[in-house]
Parts: structure tokens; C-alpha cells; sequence
């Protein structure tokens, strides 16, 4: 599927810090798809302050750009928010390492298990971290971290925080 974008003529408010814009475009197969051009910030976090700036939804959803998501991913992640919309201000979704999957226009079309031993361990490390982990403490309500590969958040609660800010997780994982 292709889509043209014709640029649009709208005001863009700089609220959360990002390097500049250089234009927004709007696709002309879909409307809801709108494109930030900007000069290169140097992180992800700036990426998506732009986005966040040209956000006109109650809520904002982040992939990594290398993610292949489920069809029904958006639809299933947005079940706890619609359940309890005044509390719940972010949910994530699992992310699964593709390594040995088969991948058809950009879909999942076959689950495999890598070949190599190193990619194991990986697939591995992702089912732990994931779906053990993270359901653990969600269960017990103490889940500290929604991913950053997808993650749904409330665009009013994340501009009140004053937007995305990755430096004070870079210091602390360096510790």
C-alpha cells in the first residue's frame, strides 16, 4: 500500500522541546495519517515530542519503527484504557523478537523459533521479561515501565508532565 501526502497549512505549537519542524503532511488515503517532517533531534524522546505536539487525539500511541505489530494490537491495548479512561493514563503491548519468524508484507505470517543459540536466548529474554515480568507486577498494580517498542499513553497526562524525557533513564541505567 502507498500513500501520497499532500502538506498541509496548519499551526504547529512547540509545546514539549523537539528539533524543528519542517512541514506536516496528510495523507491523501487516509486522512487520520499525519506525517511530521523534522530536522533530526537525535533521539527517539524528540521523535515523539514532535508527534506529541501534532497530536490532536486524547490519546498518542509510540512504536519503534523497527515493530511489526498484530493486526488487532491497537484495538486489544486500548481495552484497559477504555474500561477505566479517567485512571488509566498509559498501557503497553507486548513485543515479540521476530528473529525466525517469517514476515509477508509486514505481517507475522509464521511464529519460528530462531536457528542460532544467541537469538534463543533473546526470544527467551523477551517471553521473561514480557509476559512474566511485566504481568506479574501489573497484577499486583506496581508495573513501572510501559514499553517503549508500544505504548499507548494519554496525550493530557503526558503534556502535563511536560512530554517524553529519556535522559533520566539513560543515567539510571548506566548505574
Amino acid at each position: 500500500m502507498s500513500f501520497c501526502y499532500g502538506r498541509l497549512r496548519a499551526v504547529y505549537i512547540p509545546q514539549a522541546i523537539s528539533a524543528a519542524v519542517r512541514g506536516l503532511y496528510r495523507s491523501d488515503a487516509d486522512s487520520r495519517l499525519l506525517v511530521v517532517d523534522k530536522d533530526s533531534g537525535g533521539s527517539k524522546a524528540d521523535a515523539v515530542n514532535a508527534g506529541l505536539n501534532a497530536a490532536t487525539s486524547p490519546y498518542v500511541c509510540v512504536v519503534d519503527a523497527d515493530s511489526v505489530l498484530e493486526r488487532d494490537a491497537l484495538l486489544r491495548i486500548m481495552v484497559p484504557v477504555l474500561a477505566d479512561p479517567k485512571r488509566v493514563v498509559g498501557v503497553g503491548g507486548i513485543v515479540r523478537v521476530l528473529n525466525g519468524c517469517e514476515i509477508e508484507a509486514g505481517r507475522v505470517r509464521r511464529v519460528r523459533l530462531p536457528r542460532k543459540s544467541i537469538e534463543v536466548i533473546q526470544v527467551v529474554e523477551y517471553l521473561r521479561a514480557f509476559l512474566i515480568g511485566r504481568e506479574a507486577w501489573a497484577s499486583a498494580n506496581m508495573l513501572m515501565i510501559v514499553s517503549g517498542a508500544f505504548g499507548l499513553f494519554r496525550t493530557d497526562a503526558v503534556r502535563a508532565v511536560g512530554a517524553i524525557d529519556l535522559k533520566p533513564l539513560a543515567r539510571i541505567s548506566t548505574w
